[in-house]
Protein backbone atom coordinates (compact mmCIF):
# COMPACT_ATOMS: atom_id res chain seq x y z
CA UNK A 1 0.00 0.00 0.00
CA UNK A 2 1.21 3.55 -1.02
CA UNK A 3 0.23 7.09 0.41
CA UNK A 4 0.92 10.77 -1.00
CA UNK A 5 0.62 14.03 0.50
CA UNK A 6 -0.86 15.97 -2.44
CA UNK A 7 -2.27 18.87 -4.14
CA UNK A 8 -5.18 18.94 -5.66
CA UNK A 9 -6.73 21.11 -8.21
CA UNK A 10 -8.79 23.76 -8.75
CA UNK A 11 -12.53 22.65 -10.78
CA UNK A 12 -11.66 23.26 -14.30
CA UNK A 13 -8.22 21.84 -14.30
CA UNK A 14 -9.89 18.90 -12.67
CA UNK A 15 -12.34 18.05 -15.52
CA UNK A 16 -9.71 19.07 -17.72
CA UNK A 17 -7.45 15.70 -16.47
CA UNK A 18 -10.30 13.57 -16.20
CA UNK A 19 -11.46 14.76 -20.37
CA UNK A 20 -7.80 13.85 -20.86
CA UNK A 21 -8.45 10.05 -19.17
CA UNK A 22 -11.90 9.59 -20.56
CA UNK A 23 -9.96 10.98 -24.48
CA UNK A 24 -7.31 7.79 -23.40
CA UNK A 25 -9.59 5.02 -22.93
CA UNK A 26 -11.65 6.16 -25.85
CA UNK A 27 -8.67 5.79 -27.81
CA UNK A 28 -8.12 2.15 -25.77
CA UNK A 29 -5.33 3.58 -23.89
CA UNK A 30 -5.90 2.45 -20.08
CA UNK A 31 -6.26 6.00 -18.16
CA UNK A 32 -6.54 6.75 -14.30
CA UNK A 33 -10.10 6.58 -15.23
CA UNK A 34 -10.09 2.75 -14.84
CA UNK A 35 -6.37 2.04 -13.49
CA UNK A 36 -6.90 -0.12 -9.97
CA UNK A 37 -10.09 1.20 -8.25
CA UNK A 38 -10.76 3.40 -10.67
CA UNK A 39 -11.30 6.75 -8.11
CA UNK A 40 -8.17 8.10 -8.77
CA UNK A 41 -7.88 12.36 -8.26
CA UNK A 42 -6.47 14.65 -10.18
CA UNK A 43 -3.40 15.41 -8.13
CA UNK A 44 0.66 16.13 -7.92
CA UNK A 45 1.82 13.87 -5.82
CA UNK A 46 4.63 15.75 -3.24
CA UNK A 47 5.55 12.77 -1.32
CA UNK A 48 4.91 8.91 -1.43
CA UNK A 49 5.48 7.05 1.18
CA UNK A 50 4.41 3.06 2.40
CA UNK A 51 2.83 5.06 5.18
CA UNK A 52 2.13 9.40 6.02
CA UNK A 53 0.55 9.92 9.34
CA UNK A 54 -0.72 13.56 9.62
CA UNK A 55 1.66 15.71 11.80
CA UNK A 56 3.86 18.51 12.28
CA UNK A 57 4.39 18.46 8.80
CA UNK A 58 1.10 19.68 7.98
CA UNK A 59 2.06 23.21 9.32
CA UNK A 60 4.90 23.26 6.71
CA UNK A 61 2.79 22.05 4.08
CA UNK A 62 0.53 25.24 5.05
CA UNK A 63 3.28 27.47 5.28
CA UNK A 64 5.29 26.27 1.74
CA UNK A 65 2.24 25.75 -0.58
CA UNK A 66 -0.62 27.85 1.13
CA UNK A 67 0.41 30.69 2.96
CA UNK A 68 0.21 33.24 0.23
CA UNK A 69 -1.76 33.96 -2.78
CA UNK A 70 -3.19 30.64 -4.64
CA UNK A 71 -0.12 29.19 -6.97
CA UNK A 72 -0.97 29.03 -9.94
CA UNK A 73 0.74 26.74 -12.63
CA UNK A 74 0.64 25.23 -15.65
CA UNK A 75 -0.08 21.77 -16.68
CA UNK A 76 1.74 20.16 -20.05
CA UNK A 77 3.69 18.81 -21.95
CA UNK A 78 3.01 15.61 -21.75
CA UNK A 79 5.69 12.75 -20.94
CA UNK A 80 6.35 9.78 -19.97
CA UNK A 81 7.87 7.56 -17.51
CA UNK A 82 9.08 4.88 -19.75
CA UNK A 83 9.64 1.99 -16.98
CA UNK A 84 5.61 1.10 -16.62
CA UNK A 85 4.25 2.77 -19.28
CA UNK A 86 3.39 6.16 -17.12
CA UNK A 87 2.17 8.81 -19.35
CA UNK A 88 2.02 12.17 -17.39
CA UNK A 89 1.40 15.96 -17.37
CA UNK A 90 4.40 18.26 -16.22
CA UNK A 91 3.67 21.01 -14.13
CA UNK A 92 5.57 24.28 -13.97
CA UNK A 93 4.92 26.60 -11.79
CA UNK A 94 5.90 24.53 -8.18
CA UNK A 95 8.58 26.09 -5.60
CA UNK A 96 11.14 23.70 -5.57
CA UNK A 97 12.61 24.76 -2.24
CA UNK A 98 9.01 24.58 -0.49
CA UNK A 99 8.79 21.14 -1.70
CA UNK A 100 12.41 20.38 0.00
CA UNK A 101 10.90 22.36 3.32
CA UNK A 102 8.15 19.88 3.20
CA UNK A 103 10.50 16.74 2.73
CA UNK A 104 13.02 17.93 5.76
CA UNK A 105 9.77 18.14 7.99
CA UNK A 106 7.96 14.82 7.50
CA UNK A 107 10.22 12.95 10.38
CA UNK A 108 8.48 9.63 11.85
CA UNK A 109 5.39 10.53 10.30
CA UNK A 110 6.25 9.20 6.81
CA UNK A 111 7.14 5.48 6.32
CA UNK A 112 9.53 4.29 3.84
CA UNK A 113 9.23 7.71 1.33
CA UNK A 114 9.77 6.56 -2.69
CA UNK A 115 13.26 7.61 -3.93
CA UNK A 116 11.30 9.44 -6.80
CA UNK A 117 9.69 12.31 -4.85
CA UNK A 118 12.50 13.05 -2.91
CA UNK A 119 14.11 16.72 -3.52
CA UNK A 120 16.69 16.77 -6.50
CA UNK A 121 14.64 13.84 -8.85
CA UNK A 122 11.17 14.96 -7.54
CA UNK A 123 9.47 15.51 -11.11
CA UNK A 124 6.36 17.61 -10.70
CA UNK A 125 3.13 15.50 -12.55
CA UNK A 126 -0.01 14.64 -13.06
CA UNK A 127 -0.28 11.00 -14.27
CA UNK A 128 -2.43 10.19 -17.36
CA UNK A 129 -1.94 6.91 -17.84
CA UNK A 130 -0.17 3.70 -16.85
CA UNK A 131 0.86 0.30 -18.50
CA UNK A 132 1.08 1.84 -21.77
CA UNK A 133 3.20 -0.10 -24.13
CA UNK A 134 6.34 1.72 -25.26
CA UNK A 135 4.93 1.54 -28.88
CA UNK A 136 1.98 3.43 -28.45
CA UNK A 137 3.35 5.80 -25.77
CA UNK A 138 3.08 8.29 -29.28
CA UNK A 139 -0.32 7.77 -29.58
CA UNK A 140 -1.04 8.68 -26.07
CA UNK A 141 0.55 12.15 -26.70
CA UNK A 142 -1.54 12.90 -29.53
CA UNK A 143 -4.71 11.92 -27.71
CA UNK A 144 -3.66 14.35 -25.11
CA UNK A 145 -2.18 17.28 -26.76
CA UNK A 146 -6.04 16.90 -28.85
CA UNK A 147 -7.66 17.47 -25.76
CA UNK A 148 -5.49 19.60 -23.34
CA UNK A 149 -1.86 21.53 -23.54
CA UNK A 150 -0.93 23.44 -22.53
CA UNK A 151 -3.39 24.64 -19.75
CA UNK A 152 -3.52 27.01 -16.78
CA UNK A 153 -4.56 25.40 -13.19
CA UNK A 154 -4.84 26.60 -9.88
CA UNK A 155 -3.78 24.19 -6.43
CA UNK A 156 -6.62 24.63 -4.64
CA UNK A 157 -5.87 22.15 -1.35
CA UNK A 158 -3.71 19.34 -0.47
CA UNK A 159 -4.91 15.68 0.41
CA UNK A 160 -3.35 12.52 2.04
CA UNK A 161 -4.52 10.13 -0.97
CA UNK A 162 -4.24 6.03 -0.36
CA UNK A 163 -3.53 4.29 -3.69
CA UNK A 164 -5.04 1.04 -2.76
CA UNK A 165 -8.26 2.25 -1.16
CA UNK A 166 -8.28 5.34 -3.18
CA UNK A 167 -9.56 7.26 -0.41
CA UNK A 168 -8.70 11.29 -0.65
CA UNK A 169 -8.52 12.86 3.03
CA UNK A 170 -8.68 16.36 2.41
CA UNK A 171 -5.94 18.65 4.66
CA UNK A 172 -7.47 21.54 6.66
CA UNK A 173 -5.19 23.98 4.21
CA UNK A 174 -6.69 26.18 1.59
CA UNK A 175 -5.27 28.72 -0.38
CA UNK A 176 -6.49 31.98 0.06
CA UNK A 177 -8.75 33.33 -2.99
CA UNK A 178 -9.81 29.67 -3.63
Amino acid sequence: MAQGIVLLLDAAANAAVRDCWQSLERAGLRSLASYTHGRHAPHISLVVAERVDVGEWLGTLGEAFFAGPPISVALGPVSAFPAGGWVYLGVDGLDRSAHSRLVASLGDDVAEPWEHYLPDVWIPHITLASGIDGDRIGEAFAVVASVLLPTPAMIEGAAVIDSESGSVDRLPVAARGA
